[in-house]
């Protein structure tokens, strides 16, 4: 019988705070390790400073964003980063997630809505559920980086998360609407 050595674990990187863009706001930056995800999740819950109850739209976006990140920009690449910022406000939850634009050798893109006649593409519709979730969202920058940023309604204290229908009403009301900056 062959004794097998485990490989050693490579500790994953903590994050480092920065300074938010946001009055109120919270803002760190990881690496490019994937095994971030969980870590930027709980971030993201602990940010909001929402019940548990109520912060898996929060933590469902930062996910997809980061995600994003790390699949689609130089940010997953060996010594790359993703800034994470959270601003709660009063009625609402500002998120923004930074990358480090696109990768070397690759032609630009731009964050979009795929749509079923995107042939060919076997994944790519995550965007779709932050465009659920929020009441408003879009992105802005260039070659060097991107951010993309939602916002979600704040749950009043007690109510669970709000479905998007009413989300989406209460923010029409207030004369908020889906944006690229």
């Amino acid at each position: 019988m062959a004794i097998v050595l485990a490989q050693p674990c490579t500790p994953v990187p903590l994050p480092r705070r920065i300074l938010p863009t946001r009055p109120g706001g919270c803002a760190v930056e990881y690496g490019s390790d994937p095994r971030l995800l969980k870590q930027a999740r709980r971030w993201a819950w602990t940010a909001s400073r929402l019940p548990r109850d109520q912060a898996d739209p929060v933590v469902s976006i930062v996910d997809e964003l980061f995600s994003n990140s790390l699949r689609h920009t130089a940010s997953g690449l060996s010594h790359g980063t993703t800034w994470l910022e959270i601003a709660p406000y009063a009625d609402r939850i500002y998120i923004a997630v930074t990358d480090r634009g696109t990768p070397p050798g690759c032609p630009s893109g731009e964050p979009r809505l795929l749509t079923a006649d995107d042939d060919g593409v076997p994944s790519g519709f995550g965007l779709h559920l932050v465009d659920r979730l929020a009441v408003a969202w879009g992105w802005f920058g260039g070659s060097q980086c991107h951010t993309v940023w939602a916002e979600v309604v704040r749950p009043a204290t007690g109510q669970k998360t709000l479905c998007v229908a009413e989300a989406r009403r209460l923010t029409q009301a207030r004369g908020r609407r889906k944006e690229n900056l």
